[in-house]
């Protein structure tokens, strides 16, 4: 390997200064001098800490070293986090570069719930505008009545049971009120949710500093609240 990089005209610093790699980094190293990259540009991507592998992989997958940025390989982590979604998960690069032009970064993916290519675009439906209000969201009250036609209970009969303690319920009156739980929709990793905050809070909320938790709803379902008063 060491002679195929000498014949490929590397210098010797360059070589001292990978002296440390093994034989698969002396490969990608043969592959991305045969691909072009310089040495300049690889002694810049090694000095940011990229590894070679991972230079040869988004080599391999027409990410230029220059476009990094554009799909959120901004540092070793990021690189790390970007081959994960796109070797494991079956992402796509142009996947990676919608996600990151809504300054959504590829390690922020796994606490939002972005798991699968087919989230993306309603994920970054969701984000169009800075929120769902371009979105038609079917309000849960239409959900309900469907439900509620398909186990047929009327409205009345389900605020009736729904009210009465469960151990006063019937086991036909029980098996009525779970069928109609598990029909109903539960929110997916993508589904947008809604929680009210007091404006003092906002900050510590976006700042990190309180978690969202307590009273959240699906937004569709609150969709139609548009004053505290109505909310309360």
């Amino acid at each position: 390997m060491l002679r195929q990089l000498d014949e490929l005209g590397v210098s010797k610093s360059f070589l001292e200064q990978t002296k440390h790699l093994d034989n698969n980094g002396l490969e990608s190293l043969v592959n991305l001098v045969n691909r072009g990259y310089n040495e300049t540009q690889l002694r810049q991507l090694l000095n940011d800490g990229f590894k070679l592998d991972d230079i040869l992989y988004f080599a391999n997958r027409n990410i230029d070293p220059n476009d990094y940025a554009r799909y959120g390989i901004i540092n070793r982590t990021e690189a790390t986090w970007v081959k994960r979604y796109i070797q494991a998960k079956g992402f796509s690069p142009e996947n990676m570069r919608q996600l990151v032009e809504k300054k959504v970064y590829p390690s922020e993916l796994e606490r939002l719930r972005v798991n699968r290519p087919s989230q993306v675009d309603n994920f970054i439906e969701a984000l169009q505008g800075g929120g769902y209000c371009s979105i038609q969201l079917e309000p849960f009250q239409e959900t309900l009545d469907q439900v509620l036609r398909k186990n047929d209970v009327s409205l009345e009969e389900f605020n009736r049971i729904r009210r009465t303690s469960i151990d006063k319920l019937t086991d036909e009156e029980l098996e009525k009120i779970i069928r109609v739980r598990l029909d109903a929709e539960f929110p997916e990793p993508t589904t947008i949710m809604q929680k009210v905050i007091k404006p003092s809070d906002y900050e510590h909320y976006f700042s990190g500093k309180y978690n969202i938790r307590g009273f959240i709803t699906r937004a569709q379902d609150v969709k139609h609240l548009d004053t505290p008063e109505e909310i309360i």
